[in-house]
């Protein structure tokens, strides 16, 4: 039998229930990742109007259902 690790506390998850904040911490990190992700979709997309004005062979269809493909992601879901 392993002795326990006396630094060993809760869960993170524990610990932000017991605070009575882990809903308003979920939500909040939703939010910050939901954003991320918006912004790094935006970001690829002027890559990609900048490439396509450019003539840079960039296929316009392909480009743009890919880019349809990560908005779909970001498409409201059920809290866990």
């Amino acid at each position: 039998m392993t002795k326990a690790n006396p630094y060993w506390g809760t869960s993170l998850d524990t610990f932000l229930g017991e605070a009575g904040i882990r809903e308003t911490v979920k939500a909040d990190a939703a939010t910050r990742v939901i954003t991320w992700r918006r912004n790094d979709i935006r970001e690829k997309i002027a890559a990609g109007m900048i490439s396509l004005r450019a003539g840079e062979g960039t296929d316009r269809d392909a480009f743009l259902a890919s880019m349809d493909d990560e908005l779909a992601k970001l498409e409201p879901r059920k809290p866990v």
